[in-house]
């Protein structure tokens, strides 16, 4: 029959080996180190799904934030009294021409 073993290592009646004691140590002060079998998957797994969702995260975050801008100044151009149409004529300047409004009419 085998003797029966502490299952840290030993027998029942002895205290455990120095070397799981180091490894006990280590796992309760945070300082297990990973090997590079298990870190590089990791990295490479957050690279590839993380670069995605933070470039579209930022797509929308500018978007939002062109939208905030356009509509302070939608406001400021309101409150100052300007007409719908040279509000139109100003945000299709300032972006490009995406907005189509008609020519200003040229005064003789």
């Amino acid at each position: 029959m085998l003797p029966s073993r502490h299952p840290l290592g030993g027998s029942p009646g002895a205290s455990p080996s120095p070397m799981i004691f180091q490894v006990n140590a280590a796992a309760w002060m945070g300082e297990i180190r990973m090997w590079d079998g298990e870190l590089i998957p990791i990295v490479a797994l957050s690279l590839v799904f993380g670069i995605p969702v933070v470039s579209v995260v930022a797509h929308y975050a500018c978007q939002a934030w062109r939208a905030w801008l356009q509509l302070s100044l939608k406001r400021e151009m309101v409150a100052h009294g300007y007409s719908a149409q040279e509000i139109v004529e100003v945000l299709g300047a300032k972006t490009g021409g995406a907005w189509q409004s008609e020519p200003p009419a040229t005064r003789s």
